[in-house]
């Protein structure tokens, strides 16, 4: 007995085949099972199908399956009298002729069922009859005449292939001399005691060994036939590269051959051996080789991003907003915002690289691998946050660059005779591809260099003015009422939170270089800023009628001044622009990224020309496409209304800056606490009180803004 298994299950879910041989007439019984039987499945069976036919055997030979090892199936098979032996599997010397048989069986089904179709089980008593009347060469005849001693009726005439040589009692007769005859000669060969002279060749032929297996594998007989071991070769070792390629996410890598990797791009392993003999052992940076192993992102950078960031288009609508409030309360209003928006990135931070450090993100060179503000609430708040969120930041975003396009093409008009729209579009342009071409390390080296130019130009413009007598110090009138609605201006000068995720990625999680830089960027444009406004105040007080008092700056004609203040006004856009593309850049980017767009499979019949184009748009066209969908509406929305700038930094900063950066990181940070507990790095995080009063806070302040709104509308 044995089982051929693994079959397709049948229209009556039959997923097995029971094989019955009888050793003497070698006639065979192919019945329907399924692999959930029992062994009382099996004795049914065996009553029914077997016994019925054949009576009860005197011996049966099974493999050790459960349902034939089993208590029951032993006490059955002995109340019938028959004597049960277990065979070992693949072991030829005890099922051999069984395993034979399955072979044959299984060439029968599959030729049935590749000519025939339909189901196998539906070819099953066919293949039986065919099998029981063919010519077997062992008994020479067929298992049916070995059985009844006739030969079988059939219109096809099985009868004619091969001659019966015994029939009956007389093949039995037969089989028993040839056992004696096989006993008599095994009695002469095997021999109890043997005697060996010295110097005599004795041949032993090894027929079976015993295999030492693994512990796993212990239920295995371990005994096995020559015949069954093959000679083992080892796989030949193919060895491929995780290949991360340009504006791609980890997501994106692909494995490539190494040995074609190397041979298109040879400057990829050899600028990293080095770095590949450091990391040899799992460790890529220790304390024993600190010099080879640095730092992804500088603190400077990091500092620059953010004053770059902050000292922006804000600046130049700062005085016109706080004009009517005056020196000192202006001063206050701007010095608590900041204290307030410190806090409010500081807990934006910690719960990015807390993020950060519960996925397990691993920091590539290539490019960096942001959680974005959207990930963050979602994380901690669910769907409702995340949803919230990538709204609250896409018209952040929006309104943003739509401000900056507006302001730069006003500032760019006074000194190319073009329309303010082209000369806004361009300039949004050539950032926007430097972003999409260069990558982070070249758009972050450039940031710095405006940067470094844009502060020591607010420098020296400050410096002459106070030098040449512009300031009067005068401080002028001071009218708190006047300070809510310049409120909104005050956020969007000093906001850089939406580079929180890229400051965390850009530093690798340091929470300690994390916050020296937000502390130290956040704190030179606040007094960048209050000079500035200072500045502004005094020469205000000295004319009349003049509603923003950076025209007077662009007025003044010492040393240059006016044209200082126009180069500086647009080094503050374009760094801000840097700033928020980049962010909006990577949150796009982010977003794309989870839809899991695959790209389209290509094959090498098409031209190499076509093929490297191809190629790199493949490995390109997901920044691509974030470029485009971060630029393209400002631009339109721009060119259409040109006059956007005060309208969209109300906006960004009333509503969608307080809601994103002073509403929702309390919130995280409450929602994370709750569900993390404390962590020792974490500090504004857990404290609670200080978590509920910047939400209070950021509430009332979008509560104020939307009473001025509504007061705007009905006056």
């Amino acid at each position: 007995m044995d089982f051929v298994i693994g079959l397709l299950p049948s229209r009556r879910h039959y997923d097995s085949i029971w094989v019955v041989l009888d050793r003497l007439t070698k006639s065979a019984h192919f019945l329907l099972v399924h692999t959930s039987y029992t062994a009382e499945d099996y004795a049914r069976l065996y009553i029914r199908e077997l016994v019925r036919l054949h009576r009860v055997p005197l011996s049966i030979i099974s493999d050790r399956g459960t349902q034939f090892t089993s208590q029951f199936w032993k006490a059955f098979q002995k109340g019938l009298g028959t004597q049960v032996l277990l065979s070992s599997a693949f072991h030829p010397q005890t099922n051999g002729q069984a395993e034979q048989t399955i072979h044959t069986l299984e060439d029968m089904l599959r030729a049935c069922a590749l000519d025939f179709k339909g189901s196998w089980n539906d070819h099953l008593p066919l293949i039986e009859f065919v099998y029981n009347n063919s010519f077997h060469s062992s008994i020479g005849m067929s298992p049916f005449e070995a059985l009844y001693g006739r030969k079988c009726r059939s219109p096809i005439g099985w009868f004619e292939v091969g001659e019966a040589a015994v029939s009956g009692s007389d093949l039995v007769f037969e089989a028993m001399e040839k056992v004696k005859l096989i006993r008599e000669k095994l009695h002469r060969v095997i021999r109890s005691h043997m005697q060996m002279l010295e110097g005599e060749t004795l041949s032993l032929k090894l027929v079976a060994y015993k295999v030492e297996l693994p512990s796993e594998l212990s239920s295995v007989h371990p005994i096995f036939h020559v015949s069954m071991f093959r000679k083992y070769i080892r796989d030949v070792v193919v060895v491929d590269s995780s290949v991360l390629w340009r504006n791609q996410s980890i997501k994106g890598a692909t494995w490539e051959d190494e040995a074609d990797m190397r041979s298109k791009y040879p400057h990829l392993f050899s600028a990293n051996s080095d770095q590949a003999e450091a990391t040899k052992g799992g460790k890529e940076c220790s304390e024993e080789a600190p010099k080879s192993c640095k730092k992804k992102g500088t603190v400077a950078g990091a500092v620059a991003l953010i004053i770059g960031t902050s000292i922006g288009s804000g600046i130049l609508a700062l005085p016109q907003k706080t004009s009517l409030a005056g020196l000192i309360p202006s001063s206050i209003a701007m010095t608590m915002c900041w204290a307030f928006l410190l806090i409010e990135a500081l807990l934006l931070v910690e719960i990015n690289v807390g993020l950060l450090k519960r996925n397990k993100v691993k920091f590539e060179e290539s490019e960096l691998e942001v959680i974005s503000i959207r990930t963050m609430a979602e994380e901690t708040l669910g769907e409702w946050g995340g949803a919230l969120a990538t709204v609250t930041y896409v018209f952040l975003g929006y309104t943003s660059m739509i401000a900056y396009i507006s302001k730069s093409g006003e500032i760019l008009c006074r000194l190319i005779n073009l329309p303010e729209s082209v000369l806004g579009f361009l300039f949004t342009s050539l950032f926007t591809i430097l972003i999409s071409v260069g990558g982070t390390k070249t758009i972050d080296q450039v940031n710095q260099w405006l940067t470094a130019l844009m502060i020591g130009l607010l420098v020296a413009i400050e410096v002459l003015i106070i030098l040449y007598g512009g300031w009067s110090g005068d401080e002028g009138s001071s009218d708190w009422g006047e300070v809510p609605p310049a409120i909104p201006v005050l956020i969007f000068s000093l906001v850089y939170h939406d580079l929180a995720p890229v400051l965390c990625a850009y530093l690798e999680g340091d929470l300690k270089r994390i916050r020296a830089s937000v502390l130290i960027g956040g704190l030179v444009p606040l007094l960048a800023l209050l000079v500035w406004d200072a500045i502004a105040f005094g020469l205000s007080s000295q004319v009349d009628h003049v509603a923003d008092p950076v025209e007077l700056l662009l007025r003044v004609k010492w040393s240059g001044v006016s044209y200082m203040v126009q180069a500086f006004s647009l080094l503050a856009v374009g760094t801000s622009l840097i700033g928020t593309l980049l962010s909006f850049f990577e949150f796009l980017k982010e977003q794309l990224n989870n839809l899991d767009l695959q790209p389209d499979v290509y094959t090498r019949s098409i031209y190499s020309s076509q093929l490297r184009l191809r190629t790199w748009w493949r490995r390109n066209n997901l920044g691509f496409t974030a470029i485009a969908i971060a630029a393209a509406p400002p631009l339109l929305v721009s060119t259409t209304i040109p006059d956007a700038f005060s309208a969209a930094t109300d906006i960004a900063g009333g509503y969608c800056m307080t809601i994103l950066y002073g509403i929702l990181p309390p919130a995280m940070a409450w929602a994370m606490l709750n569900s993390e507990g404390q962590d020792s790095e974490m500090m504004i995080s857990r404290a609670r009180p200080a978590l509920l009063s910047v939400g209070l806070v950021a509430c009332a302040i979008v509560a104020l803004q939307i009473l001025q709104d509504f007061s705007m509308l009905h006056s």
